[in-house]
């Protein structure tokens, strides 16, 4: 079997009809994801208190997003696998199962078995970014579908915090849970994509893929400065905000502004996708958002500052669905999934380490690490703007296609 080559089943159903059932378990999962962070920061926190709490949610927190340096090994199993709707469901299944494991036991089992089950969880987050997003094709499809990570971005941690003021942590938690069970079930309603296979072909390992070409280098790199450009946001908005005279927990409203503005960004691109090249635009894209990120961190005023945080998630929004076409048009068709994968898996996992890092330097002030983030930003311009460019090679599609029966 290792010498085939998979090839994806047309589906006689199209995307627009299914495209509706798809962002809703885009949402339902990402939102369960995002909120789940906090969810268990806070929990954390109820249940050892103090510095205690605070750490303990910490290694949590990290425990969810860590696991996404495996992306490329999670990527196979559906680029291997049959019918790509069973595994993503399954592991959405797996992560409402484990992540409310987490929760019931936090504080009442050994800590070690709690950051297992945390990790187990963060396992299947590969599936849930990449991977879901690998079932689509057309550009404005991608466009909505970076659009669904602003919904989630915002919905998710306000819906936890919501439900941990009402009825407490574990009981956000746990909500959170269900959401992932519901996408689970949603996943399921989407059209089958199974794969069949084709002798003689050799499969090329998914990094060495990345190392040889040259437009998956720039995205590569793009997407992982992006990373570590924003991944300082979540720790640094509440340092800008006292900076600015408002309480910490009013820094909350520059990660909405962003989330909203990305939503907003990806129904524009949706509506009216640009023409230009997909690599190219990424680049202009992530340049305006170093940009938007420097105005915040010189602001003069509070409302200055979220305004310009509305403006990164406008750009970021085109910026992701720009990322999500390079990867659709240019990734072969036995490594697509991988790919995908492997693209989302560089940014989280340098959003994670930014976000590290960050915390380590805060003593310096929001200011000057937003002014860092912004230098990242226009880093991750440099390659798909200034090195030599070269258009996104179409997509490679196989010399026979195979109808389903």
């Amino acid at each position: 079997m290792s010498d085939m080559t998979w090839i994806p089943v047309k589906s006689a159903t199209p995307e627009t009809t299914w495209l509706p059932r798809y962002l809703l378990a885009a949402v339902l999962i990402r939102g369960a994801n995002d909120g789940a962070v906090l969810g268990l920061v806070l929990l954390a926190a109820r249940e050892y208190g103090g510095d205690s709490g605070v750490a303990a949610g910490g290694v949590l927190a990290g425990a969810l997003t860590l696991p996404h340096v495996i992306g490329p090994l999670i990527g196979r199993l559906l680029d291997r696998g049959g019918d790509s709707r069973h595994t993503l469901a399954a592991g959405f299944a797996l992560y409402g199962v484990t992540l409310g494991a987490a929760a019931v036991m936090l504080g009442r089992v050994p800590f070690l078995l709690v950051v297992a089950a945390a990790l187990t969880a963060g396992c299947n987050g590969p599936l849930l970014s990449g991977g879901l997003s690998s079932r689509l094709g057309a550009p404005r499809s991608l466009a909505l579908d970076s659009g669904s990570w602003g919904v989630a971005t915002t919905a998710g941690p306000a819906a936890a915090g919501l439900l941990a003021v009402q009825a407490g942590p574990l009981v956000a938690v746990l909500v959170l849970c269900v959401l992932a069970f519901a996408a689970a079930a949603v996943t399921l309603t989407l059209p089958a994509d199974e794969r069949r296979t084709q002798p003689h072909d050799k499969r090329e390992p998914v990094l060495r893929f990345f190392l040889r070409d040259q437009t998956f280098r720039k995205a590569a790199w793009c997407f992982t400065w992006a990373g570590l450009g924003t991944g300082v946001f979540p720790v640094m908005t509440p340092l800008l905000s006292t900076a600015l005279g408002h309480s910490a927990g009013a820094g909350g409203l520059f990660l909405s502004a962003y989330g909203v503005g990305s939503l907003a960004g990806s129904l524009v691109v949706a509506a009216r996708p640009p023409g230009i090249d997909p690599l190219r635009r990424a680049g202009w894209c992530v340049l305006a958002m170093g940009a938007c990120v420097a105005g915040a961190a010189v602001a003069p005023e509070y409302w200055v500052a979220l305004v310009a945080f509305g403006l990164v998630g406008v750009v970021n929004g085109p910026f992701i669905a720009a990322v999500l076409e390079v990867c659709r048009h240019g990734a072969p068709t036995e490594l697509r999934a991988q790919v995908f994968v492997t693209t989302g898996s560089l940014k989280i996992g340098a959003a994670s380490l930014a976000g590290a890092t960050a915390g380590a330097l805060g003593a310096v002030g929001g200011r000057a690490v937003l002014l860092g983030a912004a230098v990242a930003l226009t880093i991750a311009a440099t390659t798909p703007l200034l090195v030599g460019r070269r258009q996104v090679r179409p997509e490679q599609q196989p010399s026979a296609a195979v109808s389903r029966p």
